[in-house]
């Protein structure tokens, strides 16, 4: 707000004709009596620093007039040259040209000092900036090394598992193999042995069928000998009695002989 005021008095001076100029508040605030000098007969270069943000916009309103004061003040040897002559003039006049002295020179030594700050907190960031840079690579580096070995840790346990899957399925696999083995030659064997019992079944029921035939001839071959046995022990008894008839009739005769 001082800045702004001090910029419109001097907007103002330099627009009146008439040799009255106000005097330039430059005393009301530290930052004005430093831009004293640059304000009056050097060079001066203000930057506006604006923000985008909606609820900074007072303060963009306010950097945006300051800035528009300050493109409109000339400053230079000729415009203001003389007044600040008589200005100077004037306040050396005053009783508080000692205080002033003093006071304009521990402001300088305190901006000396500040510089002086600067540089080494600048020195100490640059140190800093580089002490974190290579911490930063040392972190990076390790984090590196760490995910590497993650890394194949994963690589090596997801290897072993695949080798401990492709075992089991196989394990699985040839268990299912062998039942299917097993399974199939159980069904192979009862087949066989149906064919087997079957053939040997037939085979014996054509023994049998033999075995009965060839009893049934020979029951057959017996009965036919018994009957041709029997035929010719008829025979023999039918001799037999004839023998005996002409026994008895010898007997006879030898008896009617005697």
């Amino acid at each position: 707000m001082n800045l702004a005021r001090c910029l419109e008095v001097l907007k103002e001076n330099q627009r009146r004709q008439d040799g009255k100029k106000h005097l330039v508040p430059y005393r009301q605030s530290r930052l004005t009596r430093l831009f004293q000098p640059s304000l009056e007969t050097g060079s001066a270069v203000m930057i506006a620093n604006i923000s985008p943000l909606l609820r900074d916009s007072d303060e963009t309103i306010h950097a945006l007039s300051c800035a528009a004061l300050a493109c409109q003040v000339h400053v230079g040897t000729n415009s203001l040259y003389s007044w600040n002559k008589e200005n100077v003039l004037s306040a050396r006049k005053t009783p508080g040209e000692n205080s002033m002295t003093r006071e304009l020179a521990r402001e300088r030594a305190k901006s000396s000092q500040l510089e002086c700050e600067v540089k080494r907190l600048q020195l100490a960031l640059a140190k800093t900036e580089s002490r974190i840079c290579t911490m930063e690579s040392e972190v990076r580096e390790e984090a590196a090394n760490e995910m590497e070995q993650a890394l194949a840790y994963m690589e090596t346990e997801c290897a072993r598992r695949l080798q401990e899957a492709a075992e089991t399925s196989e394990r699985r696999v040839e268990k299912r193999i062998e039942l299917i083995t097993k399974t199939a030659r159980k069904k192979m064997l009862g087949r066989a042995r149906g064919y087997v019992d079957q053939a040997a079944s037939t085979k014996y029921r054509e023994w049998l069928d033999e075995e009965i035939d060839q009893r049934k001839f020979e029951e057959q071959l017996h009965q036919e000998e018994r009957i041709e046995l029997l035929d010719r022990i008829e025979e023999l008894e039918i001799v037999l009695k004839d023998c005996k008839c002409v026994k008895d009739l010898s007997a006879v005769i030898d008896e009617a002989s005697t």
